[in-house]
C-alpha cells in the first residue's frame, strides 16, 4: 500500500492512506470532522503518538461518490504545486531573454511662466472656500449613492449540525429509537428525513465547536456517530 502512489504518479517515496467511507453521499464538512475526532487519524493528521517525528511534506486527496482518501508523504512532490483535477496546473516560465535597455530620454526644460503682478490679488469664493474658477469637489470618502464600510462583513448564513446514531431504518423504528434515547439522556433526539434517507439525530447545533465537543462524548457510546451537516 505504501508504494502504491509510485505506482500511480511521478512521486518517488512512500505514501500513508487514511480513507472515509459512508453509505450515504458524502458532505465534505463531514470528512475532516471525523478524521477529528478518531484518535487514530488525528494522530496521523497532527503528527502524534506513532506519527510523531514524521513531517508530511506532500498530500493528495480525492473524493468520490462515498469515498474520500488522502496520501501523505514525507518527501516534497516533484509536480510541484496542488491544483484541482480538470484544471491547468500553474507553470513558472522562465525568462530567459533579457529585457532591452531602456532609451535614454533628455530632460526638456519647461519655459517658466510668468509671475502675477505683486498687486494682484486673488479672491477665495466666499460660499465654497475654493479660488474662482474652480468647481467645488466632493470630499474622497461621499460618493453619492453609494456608503463604503471600513469593516469586513461575515457571511450570516450558517449550517445545522446533527449527530447521527443510526441510519437506514425504517421509519417507525425509527421513531421508537428516538424515543427511547430521548428517555436515555439524549433530549434533543429526533428523526430526520432528508434526500430519501431516514436518520436519527441525537443533537443539533449550529456551534461547531461545541457539536465536536458532544461528538466525542457522544461517540462513547455510539462508535459509529457521525455528523451531518444541512
Amino acid at each position: 500500500m505504501w508504494d502504491k502512489p509510485r505506482e500511480l504518479t511521478r512521486y518517488p517515496a512512500k505514501g500513508y492512506e487514511i480513507v472515509y467511507w459512508e453509505n450515504n453521499p458524502l458532505i465534505r464538512d463531514t470528512i475532516i470532522m471525523v478524521w477529528k475526532t478518531e484518535e487514530y487519524f488525528n494522530n496521523f493528521l497532527l503528527n502524534q503518538g506513532k506519527w510523531q517525528g514524521k513531517t508530511w511534506n506532500a498530500i493528495g486527496i480525492a473524493v468520490y461518490e462515498n469515498y474520500a482518501c488522502a496520501w501523505f508523504g514525507e518527501v516534497p512532490d516533484p509536480e510541484g504545486e496542488a491544483f484541482v483535477c480538470g484544471n491547468t496546473p500553474k507553470k513558472q516560465a522562465m525568462d530567459t531573454i533579457k529585457p532591452a535597455p531602456l532609451p535614454v530620454v533628455k530632460p526638456v526644460s519647461k519655459p517658466k511662466k510668468a509671475r502675477p503682478p505683486v498687486n494682484a490679488i486673488i479672491k477665495a469664493d466666499s460660499l465654497s472656500g475654493t479660488r474662482p474658477g474652480l468647481r467645488p469637489g466632493k470630499p474622497p470618502d461621499s460618493v453619492a449613492g453609494i456608503k463604503v464600510s471600513s469593516g469586513i462583513q461575515r457571511d450570516s448564513v450558517t449550517g445545522i449540525y446533527y449527530i447521527i446514531v443510526m441510519t437506514s431504518l425504517p421509519l417507525d423504528a425509527s421513531e421508537k429509537l428516538a424515543s427511547t434515547l430521548r428517555a436515555g439522556g439524549y433530549p434533543g433526539a429526533k428523526v430526520l428525513e432528508n434526500d430519501g434517507k431516514i436518520r436519527v439525530s441525537v443533537f443539533e447545533t449550529t456551534d461547531k465547536a461545541l457539536v465536536m465537543a458532544k461528538l466525542r462524548e457522544v461517540k462513547k457510546t455510539y462508535k459509529d456517530a457521525w455528523l451531518l451537516k444541512k
